[in-house]
């Protein structure tokens, strides 16, 4: 075997694929109600589920100023288009 011999290289594909799931493994764990969180984290007994927060991206689609109330805090208003997501709000 000479030292200087080039070895096959890793597909850029094949990197990414595999970076793309190394990264996405422990968000899939901690995601699970089943996750070990449930019982140490703070003030959550074991029969509570977690708090989740979802964030979406649309980039060229989607008015965010319609998604934004005017006020803040606990009582704010919700604005027309989450007028359907009025009952989840806590």
């Amino acid at each position: 075997m000479h030292i200087l011999k080039r070895r096959p290289t890793l597909a850029r594909r094949t990197f990414l694929k595999g970076a793309g799931i190394s990264l996405a493994l422990p968000w899939l764990d901690a995601m699970s109600t089943h996750s070990r969180s449930v019982t140490t984290a703070g003030d959550i007994t074991p029969n509570e589920t977690p708090r989740r927060a979802v964030f979406c991206f649309f980039g060229l689609g989607i008015n965010g100023r319609e998604f934004t109330p005017a006020d803040t805090g606990v009582d704010y208003t919700i604005p027309p288009i989450l007028k359907p997501q009025e009952e989840l709000r806590r």
